[in-house]
């Protein structure tokens, strides 16, 4: 079984992800995890620090997730697991990516927490443009949009459609997107 604060951090992580960082308390944590309310001040002096330390979780998984796709050669291929990934992310539990979330409370959060959004998305730009510069140099792509300028685009839309795709019970407006993405490459 996980240690006590890492049960925190994943059950702050669901509920943050299904109401949003300002919809759930230290209550609710406390009751998932099944200890009381002041033990979680052992672990996170503030809910602040609590949402700084899921934001850089969520640095950290993309980057990992980053490394495990090294394995794959073509840029493509990195990119099409990418668009899976936001899929079963957003399709499972109501959930949906932690930016998503956490946009329409951005100017309410604390300024640690907006710092780390800003380096969670540049992480996920640079990556993405790093990608879309493999595929010109390897002439899969013929964007004509410089790879920042055509990444912003990919997330912008991605983030966009995930935000739509949670009032429709399928996922089909996703497909629908990712293919015309894909189309513009």
């Amino acid at each position: 079984m996980a240690d006590t604060r890492e049960r925190i951090i994943e059950s702050a992580r669901e509920l943050m992800l299904t109401k949003g960082f300002n919809g759930f308390s230290f209550n609710e944590i406390a009751g998932k995890v099944g200890i009381r309310k002041a033990s979680i001040f052992h672990y996170f002096v503030s809910k602040e620090k609590l949402g700084v330390e899921l934001i850089r979780n969520d640095r950290e998984r993309f980057a990992g997730w980053v490394k495990r796709k090294e394995s794959l050669e073509k840029p493509e291929e990195k990119l099409e697991e990418y668009f899976s990934l936001l899929k079963r992310l957003f399709g499972s539990n109501d959930q949906i990516c932690t930016l998503c979330i956490l946009f329409a409370e951005y100017t309410i959060l604390p300024k640690r927490m907006q710092e780390e959004m800003k380096g969670l998305y540049n992480d996920e730009i640079r990556w993405i443009a790093f990608l879309l510069e493999e595929g010109l140099h390897s002439k899969v792509y013929t964007f004509k949009e410089t790879p920042k300028e055509k990444a912003i685009f990919i997330l912008a839309s991605l983030h966009g459609i995930i935000q739509t795709s949670r009032l429709t019970p399928d996922f089909s407006v996703y497909d629908i997107v990712v293919k015309q993405l894909m189309k513009g490459l």
